[in-house]
C-alpha cells in the first residue's frame, strides 16, 4: 500500500490532470518521457514530490545528522542536502522517510510502534525501503551499483527479521 500511495502522488504530479485512456502508445510515450528527462528535470520532479509532501502531508525538517520519521509529531527529519554524497542518496533517504510517513494514522494507519529489531519494525523498514526504490525508479533518478548494493543489503537485513513469519 505504501508504494501505491506514493506512486499515485508521483503520477498526480507528473501526468496531466485530464482523464486519459491508457494505451500502449501512452505507456511508450510516458516511458520515453521519463528516459528523455535530464538530471535537472528528474531532480525537479523529486523536489516537487518532497515539497508537496512537506506542505500537505508530513512536514520535512532539515538539519541534524540523522534521517528519521517521528509518528507522534508526523514529522520527517533529514540532514541538509549538502551532507549527502549525491542527490540520489539524498532522494533515496528522503523517499524512504516519506514511505514511513504514509503509515501515519491519518493516512494508512499502520502500526508504527514496533520497537527496533521486532518483526513489525522490520516489516515497516522493508515497506519504506521498497517504496523508496519504486519511486526512484519512477522518477528516473540515476543510481549507481553501490546504491543498488546498499539497498539490497538493507532489504536483506530486515527480511531476516521477518522471514520466520512473513505475514
Amino acid at each position: 500500500k505504501t508504494s501505491i500511495i506514493i506512486l499515485i502522488i508521483v503520477l498526480c504530479i507528473t501526468i496531466p490532470q485530464k482523464p486519459i485512456k491508457w494505451t500502449n502508445k501512452h505507456i511508450t510515450n510516458y516511458i520515453t518521457y521519463n528516459i528523455s528527462l535530464n538530471e535537472t528535470e528528474k531532480n525537479v520532479r523529486a523536489e516537487n514530490i518532497l515539497d508537496y509532501w512537506s506542505k500537505n502531508e508530513s512536514p520535512i525538517i532539515y538539519g541534524g545528522g540523522n534521517a528519521y520519521y517521528i509518528p507522534s509529531f508526523d514529522e520527517i527529519h533529514l540532514p541538509e542536502r549538502s551532507k549527502f554524497i549525491s542527490y540520489s542518496e539524498f532522494y533515496s533517504t528522503a523517499l524512504h522517510e516519506v514511505g514511513h510517513s504514509t503509515g501515519h494514522e491519518k493516512r494508512l494507519n499502520r502500526d508504527l510502534g514496533g520497537g527496533f529489531g521486532t518483526p513489525s519494525y522490520a516489516t515497516e523498514e522493508l515497506r519504506a525501503e521498497i517504496a523508496s526504490m519504486f519511486i526512484e525508479q519512477e522518477l528516473g533518478i540515476t543510481i549507481d551499483e553501490n546504491h543498488i548494493q546498499n539497498n539490497s543489503a538493507y532489504i536483506k537485513h530486515w527480511y531476516e527479521g521477518i522471514k520466520d513469519d512473513p505475514n
